[in-house]
C-alpha cells in the first residue's frame, strides 16, 4: 500500500490566501516566513516542515495540487526550503483539483494499492474531488480538520 498526501498551498499549508498575487522574489524573514518584493509577508503554518519531514520519513509520497500561477507558488515553495520534500507538483492557473489529483494519481499509477488524501481549504473543490474521485479521501482544512497540522495524525495510522 503506498500513501500519497496531496496539499493545497494557499490558506492551508501557508497563511496567503492568494500567492499569485503577490510579487517576487521572495525573501526570507526567519524560519517560517518570507516576504514578496513590496513587503508582504507569508507565513507557513508552523507545523508544516516537522510534519512533511516526518510523512517523508514515514514514506508517504508529499504531493501538491494548487491553483495558481506555477512559478509564483514554487518560488516560494524554495523559499521556504520545502519544495524538495515533495514528490511530485501540480501548480496550475485553473481550480480543477480534481484534474490536478488524476495527474498525481497517474504519475503512480505504476504502484498497484494507492491511498490517496487530499487536503484542502476550499469547500467547492472539496467537495468537486470528493464527487469526481470517490475513492480519494479528501478533507476541509478548516472544516472536517481544524488545522493542516491534524492531517499527520490521520495519514500515520
Amino acid at each position: 500500500m503506498v500513501k500519497i498526501a496531496v496539499f493545497d498551498l494557499d490558506k492551508t499549508l501557508w497563511d496567503h490566501p492568494d500567492i499569485s498575487s503577490t510579487i517576487p522574489p521572495y525573501t526570507s524573514k526567519g524560519l517560517d516566513t518570507i516576504e514578496d518584493s513590496l513587503g508582504t509577508k507569508i507565513r507557513l503554518k508552523s507545523c508544516v516542515k516537522g510534519m512533511l519531514s516526518r510523512l517523508k520519513r514515514k514514506g508517504i509520497k508529499l504531493c501538491v495540487a494548487s491553483w495558481n500561477v506555477p512559478e509564483k507558488a514554487l518560488a516560494a515553495l524554495k523559499a521556504f526550503q520545502i519544495d524538495n520534500m515533495f514528490d511530485y507538483i501540480v501548480i496550475e492557473p485553473h481550480p480543477c483539483k480534481e484534474e490536478m489529483i488524476r495527474k498525481i494519481i497517474k504519475r503512480f499509477s505504476e504502484k498497484k494499492d494507492l491511498e490517496v488524501y487530499f487536503f484542502d481549504d476550499n469547500p467547492e473543490i472539496v467537495r468537486k474531488v470528493r464527487k469526481s474521485l470517490p475513492l480519494v479521501k479528501a478533507f476541509l482544512v478548516g472544516g472536517d480538520i481544524k488545522t493542516v497540522c491534524e492531517a499527520e495524525e490521520m495519514l500515520i495510522r
